[in-house]
This record gives structure tokens, sequence and C-alpha cells, in this order.
């Protein structure tokens, strides 16, 4: 499995165990169902730039979150924002990989018709061990 895979299953375990998150949502997916009910989150885009050194290889990925939800207002994704972030507080357990580097690069939260949406991204670093 390719580190682009290993992270996302990465962020999908951390998030689907974090239990103050899957308390506020529906679910988290990568994959959603029609009809899915809100609020949920999905794991969206992914992108990797591999690097290589002398003695080292490694990967920066960033992977795409989005949250929906049909909340009246910000107030719903703002709290499950929240829950990601404090999800993600801790380094990604990452086979075959140490994770040196985990932050989230931005956060947008917007209305989008009938329904609000939030997406995050979160940039992991990965090196082989």
């Amino acid at each position: 499995m390719s580190g682009i895979l290993k992270v996302q299953k990465a962020l999908y375990d951390r998030l689907t165990n974090y239990s103050p998150l899957t308390d506020k949502v529906e679910g988290v997916f990568d994959y959603v169902k029609e009809n899915q009910k809100m609020p949920y989150v999905v794991l969206g885009e992914i992108i990797s730039i591999p690097y290589f050194t002398k003695t080292t290889t490694g990967e920066e990925v960033v992977q795409t979150i989005y949250i929906f939800s049909s909340g009246k207002g910000k107030k719903e994704i703002e709290e499950i924002i929240s829950e990601i972030k404090s999800a993600l507080n801790e380094d990604l357990n990452i086979e075959n990989h140490e994770s040196y580097y985990q932050r989230l690069d931005s956060i947008e939260i917007f209305n989008e018709g009938t329904y609000i949406q939030g997406v995050l991204k979160v940039r992991v670093k990965i090196m082989e061990v």
C-alpha cells in the first residue's frame, strides 16, 4: 500500500475511533451513499508530493476533509471542526512510516444552497522507516 493510502487510512481510523467526533456526526466516509443523513464527514481529494534524499524516502500528503451539515448557521460545522482538530492533536500511526509533521493547513466554511459545508486541508509529512 502506498504512503498516500496509508495516510488516508490512518486519518480514517483516527476520526472513526474518536468518540467526541462520532457522537456529533452520522458517520465518517470515503464514499457517501445517496440520501445520507447529515451531518457527516467525508475524506475527499488527497495529493502526495514524494521526496527523496540520500538517506530517506518520504511523502508530503495533503488530505481534504469535507463536512456537510443541514443545520441552521455554521455552529454545528464549527463544533465538528473543533472535534476533528482535537482528534488530530497527536501524530498519526502510519504503517512502516514515521509521521514527523502534521498540521491543519486551512479551514473554510460556506453556505452551499440548502446545506452548510466545511472544508479542511490536513498536511502530513511521512518518512519510510
